[in-house]
C-alpha cells in the first residue's frame, strides 16, 4: 500500500469548478485514476443556481462527464433520507434506491450504487435463522450497469472501521 499515491483534498465549500480544476490536475500531474467525493450533497450546498432537483441533477451530469473526459473513476457518497427511520424490522430498515437524497438522478446518472447496511446499528443483533449480525455489513447492489446487482454479507469491526470477507 506505501506504493500508492494517495493525494486529499480537504476543501470544505466544494464547487463543481473546484472539483473540476484539482481533478484535472491530479489526473495530469500524478496519474490518478480514481476521485472519492464525501456526500454529493455538500457539492450541492455550495451551488448557488436551481433548486434542489435541477442542482443535483447538474451536479451528477457534470461529474459524469468528467469522469468519461479523464477515464477515471469517480465515486461519491450520498446522504440518506430518513426512511429508513420509520419502517420496521430488519428488511425495513435496509436501505434502498429511494433513500439516497436526490435519488432519481443519482440513480439515472450512476453506473453502480452500493448501499451500506450494518444490523446493529439498529440493534438488530441476528437474522431470521438467529445467525449473529453485531459484526455484520451489508452491501446492496441495487444497481451495476456492467455487473451483476445482489447483496454481500462483510465483516466490520466497529473499533476500527476494518471490513473484510466474511463467509457464511
Amino acid at each position: 500500500w506505501s506504493d500508492i499515491p494517495l493525494h486529499l483534498g480537504l476543501q470544505t465549500n466544494l464547487t463543481l469548478d473546484y472539483i473540476k480544476e484539482n481533478v484535472r490536475t491530479c489526473v495530469k500531474d500524478y496519474g490518478v485514476k480514481c476521485i472519492f467525493i464525501e456526500t454529493i450533497q455538500s457539492v450541492f450546498n455550495s451551488e448557488t443556481e436551481g433548486n434542489t432537483k435541477e442542482g443535483m441533477e447538474k451536479i451528477c451530469h457534470e461529474l459524469k462527464m468528467l469522469a468519461r473526459e479523464l477515464n477515471v473513476a469517480i465515486i461519491a457518497t450520498s446522504d440518506l433520507n430518513r426512511g429508513t427511520e420509520y419502517r420496521d424490522g430488519m428488511e425495513g430498515k435496509r436501505p434502498q434506491m429511494q433513500d439516497l437524497r436526490g435519488s432519481g438522478c443519482i440513480e439515472n446518472m450512476a453506473d453502480s450504487v452500493y448501499l451500506l447496511f450494518r444490523p446493529a446499528y439498529y440493534k438488530i443483533l441476528c437474522d431470521e435463522m438467529g445467525r449473529d449480525l453485531r459484526n455484520i455489513m451489508e452491501v446492496i447492489v441495487p444497481k451495476k450497469k456492467y455487473g451483476q446487482t445482489g447483496e454481500v454479507r462483510l465483516e466490520f469491526d466497529s473499533a476500527t472501521g476494518f471490513i473484510k470477507d466474511f463467509s457464511i
